[in-house]
């Protein structure tokens, strides 16, 4: 590093290693730089001539290696900790979701005209199947009752239920719609109603 100029600080200075001065012109000075207890430089006069450096003596002998300390006896095993307390119970679970309506009743049979239909009949429960919804009003005729859900299984795959039937009293067939977006038909026996 160059320095071009003069350049002055007010500061204190430290240095953590080595300090070498280069190119010290001669001087007929008295005073000499003086190291003070603390580190501090300062200056002092010269009490006499500085003697000669003596010899530098010989590299004394490198000293035996210690012993090897003892290992530390192993400490005791400390006494297994108390068993900590139950923890606090937990806070009770949401509730289940709400099940899916019921499948929709059969249509009742249309009665004849001028006179009211009769009411339907209550449909059976099927094997814990959810409650099922309101029939249809048939022509003329009184709401159906709620109609049950039955499991169908179609040449022995798994469970489905019907969603729908569709009867056609003209063609002889009810088509019957599964949940599973299959459906199939089957004959009807349909007899007028005896008055």
């Amino acid at each position: 590093m160059r320095w071009i100029g003069e350049h002055i600080y007010d500061l204190i200075i430290r240095f953590r290693n080595y300090v070498y001065f280069l190119h010290i012109d001669p001087s007929t000075s008295t005073k000499v730089i003086v190291i003070e207890a603390d580190g501090k430089l300062g200056t002092n006069t010269v009490a006499g001539e500085r003697g000669l450096t003596g010899p530098k003596g010989d590299k004394g002998d490198k000293g035996i290696q210690g012993i090897q300390g003892i290992q530390g006896i192993q400490g005791v095993k400390g006494d297994t900790g108390d068993k900590g307390d139950a923890g606090a119970k937990g806070d009770t679970g949401s509730a289940g979701a709400k099940g899916d309506q019921g499948i929709q009743g059969i249509q009742g049979v249309k009665g004849d005209q001028g006179e009211p239909g009769k009411d339907g009949t209550d449909g059976t429960n099927g094997i814990n199947g959810a409650k099922g919804a309101t029939g249809a009003t048939g022509s003329q005729g009184n709401t159906g009752a709620t109609g049950p859900q039955f499991p169908v299984s179609i040449s022995g795959a798994r469970d489905t239920f019907i969603t729908r039937i569709d009867v056609d009293t003209k063609g002889g067939c009810a088509t019957f719609s599964l949940n599973d977006k299959t459906s199939f038909k089957l004959a009807l026996c349909v007899e007028s109603e005896s008055r």
